[in-house]
């Protein structure tokens, strides 16, 4: 016979039997048992370029935000060019840089209204440095729950030439990453 001895503090009795009820995990909390439903905030940090790629991350992400009742955030990470001349690196102008700062900015305002318009709670999040090393770093700074970034979907030599900053992050994460791939 198979009972409902563990008891959530979200959803009440679980039966860990039933397929709705497979991610209950055992928790050191008063309740005993806290299931994937849980009351505490869960954050996924989902990393966007404005590309096919993180467009399909983050409609999974807000996806998996729903279903877990979690919180999303948005994060652009850019480098400023630097070009190299024989004589010395040359950095663009600080008008440039405002300019893709304000893009960026907006860009990210207007995902962030979408998704507030589907009712996910959402944050965003620009950073200057190196996108795969601010993705993994601010995933630790926020504890994210899980990463949810996009691919391009290069292979052979222009992955080898361009790299690949999803690859990175999976390489680099200590929490669990999805990638969502994009056709070619």
């Amino acid at each position: 016979m198979r009972s409902a001895a563990l008891v959530c503090g979200h959803c009440g009795p679980v039966d860990p039997f039933r397929p709705a009820r497979a991610k209950t995990v055992i928790d050191s909390r008063a309740e005993g048992v806290s299931c994937y439903k849980s009351p505490m905030t869960k954050k996924i940090l989902c990393p966007v370029d404005f590309s096919k790629g993180s467009e399909r991350a983050l409609a999974k992400a807000e996806e998996l935000a729903k279903e877990l009742g979690a919180e999303i955030e948005l994060l652009h990470a850019y480098q400023i060019p630097v070009v190299a001349l024989p004589d010395a690196p040359v950095s663009v102008s600080p008008a440039f840089v405002a300019d893709l700062t304000d893009h960026a900015q907006k860009e990210l305002g207007k995902l962030e209204q979408a998704l507030k318009s589907h009712g996910v709670s959402v944050t965003t999040k620009l950073i200057q440095g190196s996108p795969a090393d601010t993705v993994v770093a601010r995933a630790e700074e926020l504890k994210a729950y899980l990463i949810v970034i996009g691919t391009h979907g290069r292979g052979g030599f222009r992955r080898f030439l361009l790299g690949s900053i999803a690859e990175r992050v999976v390489r680099m994460a200590t929490v669990p990453v999805l990638t969502v791939h994009v056709p070619e």
